[in-house]
């Protein structure tokens, strides 16, 4: 079960990308997206495996997203 939809966790990638551009290290880009889901109501009642996979998701669309933007 995760806390925001699949649009939304992409949303946060796209975020992240326009924030902070795209060559963050794999930490910086887990500790962006996580600053970002702490502002979320709800986001501190989920469980640890939840915010994981979360993160995840939006890793993979931010390396997505920068991928798409290089070959543009």
């Amino acid at each position: 079960m995760s806390l925001l939809a699949p649009a939304q966790i992409q949303d946060l990638a796209v975020i992240v990308l326009e924030e902070c551009g795209s060559c963050l290290s794999d930490d910086e880009l887990t500790d962006e997206i996580a600053l970002l889901l702490e502002d979320i109501a709800g986001f501190e009642t989920a469980s640890d495996k939840v915010v994981r996979q979360m993160i995840n998701q939006a890793r993979s669309h931010y390396h997505d997203i920068s991928k798409q933007h290089e070959e543009a």
